[in-house]
């Protein structure tokens, strides 16, 4: 089973905000394919590492605290709240509440990440099993190390 890399970023930081974590990701894989060689065969590709990320939705803290408290009860927002995916992001499990974004990076991603410089804390470690269940695959490559 594999293992994730959690990491969760508060809302003052810069890695949260225009979604720059997963835009330095997707920079960062495009980096890694131009590292192909040109005459890699099938049976090469296979030996590839992927990275792999996944990310929980979630509503800034203050947004949820408000919709949670019925302060915005217009019928457009209630409307929303009968979609399984805003019901998630109002609801995430608990350990996540305080973040306003949250990533579960696979061996090979947090490798990524790390040799691109960019510093990151590892909140917990959690096998395959106990991704949430809300979560979906935000990022997904080949990556060759520099």
């Amino acid at each position: 089973m594999n293992v994730y890399y959690v990491v969760a970023f508060s809302h003052d930081n810069p890695l949260a905000k225009d979604n720059r974590f997963h835009y330095e990701g997707v920079q960062l894989l495009k980096q890694s394919i131009q590292r192909i060689p040109r005459g890699m065969t099938k049976e090469d590709a296979t030996h590839l590492g992927y990275a792999v990320v996944y990310s929980l939705p979630l509503l800034p803290p203050d947004v949820r605290q408000r919709v949670q408290e019925g302060n915005d009860e217009s019928s457009s927002v209630m409307h929303l709240l009968q979609e399984q995916l805003i019901e998630a992001m109002i609801n995430p499990p608990p350990e996540y509440e305080p973040y306003e974004k949250v990533y579960f990076l696979n061996e090979v991603a947090l490798r990524m990440y790390q040799e691109g410089g960019i510093a990151i804390d590892i909140l917990r470690t959690i096998s395959e099993g106990e991704l949430p269940k809300q979560c979906s695959r935000s990022l997904r490559g080949p990556y060759i190390p520099r």
